[in-house]
């Protein structure tokens, strides 16, 4: 919020439009409001419900998507009383990219929960977790050829984000089933899955990166075969980025400490993009609203006290879905799914600007983190009603 009063663009950084929605003062505040939500309304054995919402949600949404693709192809939209969505690449999320990563981190939720979990939602979350990689796997394995925007501005794979952040989940689920001998006697199928999707996910990962020039003829071949078609997201390297990042700092005090104002980016790119993009044909036509990932993003516009505040958010909830995973007293099923997915939207951060589905995400894991924790209320000591009141009210 300070940030956004000594913005570059006040209006823009406060209210988001025409700026990146996502960072604006007033989404930010919208997402604490939620996590209060989920805070104040849900105990703790009652978590599987929101989960399972998500879920759902997610489902339908990576379906919607997948139809989406063949509209161009058969002639027909789901929405075709929207023009904007007359395009095969809209999609609920956002960007193609933007939907994969989110189906990954939901999928990191998710999974652990449907090999653990004895409730009624258990079979369910099994569907939602096979229609969710299916559709992970048709936008980012099959169709891989399609984007990142093959521009030589882009110098950097965005295809291979979903798999590193499904990876990283992967692994902490992998590691804690075969390190608690008493959750790997009760959960033997949670380690049996965990390591087959660690290995799947590797193994995408590996394709992404090494076979990328080999099957890309081909699977543009297939792709034509089938009438899909799927949008390109040209991006920042993560270099070009932090070089930006790093300008924008060194241009004031007042940079250096509160950044250039949420949303701002493109005022960065636009003053201090390398020379190299103006030489590029496709480069130098193209202006980013982002940088190459949310945590430079925040550097440039936030400055050193929003990172710092970032950070510490980072850090302290990691620390305190650790200790709740850990507690030799607690279910793991749970604890176990919210840290999975709480380490997706943390690598994801490093690697892809978010939406504000993303945030969502975020925001959302803070308050389920939060709900594991019995002890998640403190009291002031307001001793009068007067002051209770009046701090209430405000």
């Amino acid at each position: 919020f300070v940030s956004s009063i000594f913005s570059l663009y006040r209006y823009g950084s406060l209210w988001g439009w025409p700026l990146p929605v996502a960072e604006s003062a007033i989404t930010l505040l919208s997402l604490v409001f939620l996590y209060f939500l989920i805070v104040n309304n849900f105990k703790k054995n009652e978590l599987h419900k929101p989960i399972a919402a998500l879920s759902v949600s997610a489902t339908i949404a990576a379906v919607y998507a997948i139809i989406q693709s063949f509209g161009e192809a058969i002639g027909f939209y789901l929405l075709p009383f929207l023009s904007y969505t007359k395009t095969p690449s809209f999609n609920t999320i956002g960007t193609t990219n933007s939907l994969s990563i989110f189906a990954a981190i939901v999928l990191a939720t998710i999974f652990p929960l449907a090999f653990i979990s004895r409730s009624k939602y258990s079979r369910l979350l099994k569907w939602c977790a096979g229609i969710i990689f299916f559709a992970l796997v048709f936008f980012n394995g099959i169709l891989t050829v399609y984007f990142p925007s093959k521009a030589t501005v882009s110098g950097y794979d965005l295809s291979v984000v979903p798999w590193i952040v499904l990876a990283v989940s992967a692994l902490a689920v992998f590691i804690f089933s075969i390190s608690d001998q008493k959750f790997l006697h009760k959960n033997a199928n949670a380690k049996n899955a965990s390591f087959v999707l660690l290995l799947v996910t590797l193994l995408f990962l590996v394709f992404n990166i090494s076979a990328k020039n080999v099957v890309g003829r081909m699977y543009a071949d297939l792709s034509n075969v089938l009438g899909i078609r799927a949008a390109t997201e040209a991006s920042l390297s993560q270099s070009a980025s932090a070089d930006i990042a790093v300008s924008t700092l060194k241009q004031s005090a007042q940079n250096f400490f509160l950044g250039s104002g949420p949303g701002t980016f493109n005022y960065d790119y636009i003053k201090f993009k390398p020379e190299k993009i103006n030489q590029d044909n496709v480069g130098w036509q193209l202006t980013f609203f982002s940088a190459a990932s949310e945590f430079i993003n925040r550097v440039a516009t936030t400055g050193l006290l929003g990172i710092i505040a970032l950070l510490l958010i980072i850090v302290a909830w990691t620390i305190e879905g650790f200790r709740i995973l850990t507690d030799e007293e607690t279910e793991v099923g749970l604890p176990l799914a919210i840290f999975a997915g709480w380490l997706g939207v943390v690598v994801a951060m490093f690697y892809y600007p978010f939406n504000v589905s993303l945030a969502m995400l975020f925001w959302f894991f803070l308050g389920a983190i939060v709900v594991m924790d019995e002890k998640k209320m403190f009291s002031l000591p307001l001793r009068s009603v007067r002051m209770n009141y009046a701090v209430s009210l405000s």
